[in-house]
């Protein structure tokens, strides 16, 4: 029975520690102390560094079922709309949701060392949602046939890193960016 107690509570602490780490970063970035996270989260920092090694190990867990949610929205707007318009309201959803979580924009774009784990994870599902929008836009000639989803993903991420002081510029950037994306 004992043991049952220590799994239900590592689980506890495990989905605290992930929740808090998401308000925290939102508030002050990718880069703030983790020691501020495990106090948020109301466990000691032993307790954090148990269940994640490193930031990354963190940031990994914090926004992995962030991009099977943006993804699903990527899969709703295209079912909704018929009219090769939905990768453009999926980029600007994508970009203002990265943006509003400060530091997710660099960590995912991140290729070295440990960030390579975050920017996999983050991706994947990213990667196959903006792979059905780009076919859908290109089908409907509302975006070049040279785009790849790769570069899709680089320039809202890039985008979403230049927003993080102030969101609301995400659609007057993805505006400008996306009359370079129209086929020529």
């Amino acid at each position: 029975m004992a043991a049952h107690v220590r799994r239900a509570d590592a689980r506890r602490n495990y989905n605290l520690l992930v929740r808090a780490a998401r308000e925290v970063i939102s508030e002050s970035g990718s880069d703030v102390s983790l020691d501020e996270i495990a106090r948020r989260a109301g466990v000691g920092s032993g307790t954090l560094y148990r269940h994640f090694p490193t930031r990354y190990a963190l940031l990994v867990a914090a926004y992995s079922g962030a991009a099977e949610e943006y993804a699903a929205v990527g899969h709703r707007l295209l079912s909704a709309r018929q009219d090769g318009g939905a990768l453009r309201e999926w980029l600007l959803f994508l970009i203002t949701r990265i943006a509003e979580c400060r530091g997710l924009a660099a960590a995912a774009l991140g290729t070295a060392g440990e960030s390579a784990a975050l920017s996999c994870t983050f991706h994947e599902d990213l990667q196959e949602a903006a792979d059905v929008l780009l076919t859908d836009a290109w089908e409907h000639k509302t975006a070049r046939s040279d785009l790849t989803a790769a570069e899709l993903l680089t320039l809202a991420n890039a985008i979403a890193g230049a927003c993080e002081t102030d969101p609301q510029d995400a659609e007057r950037f993805l505006d400008l960016a996306y009359s370079g994306l129209a086929p020529r």
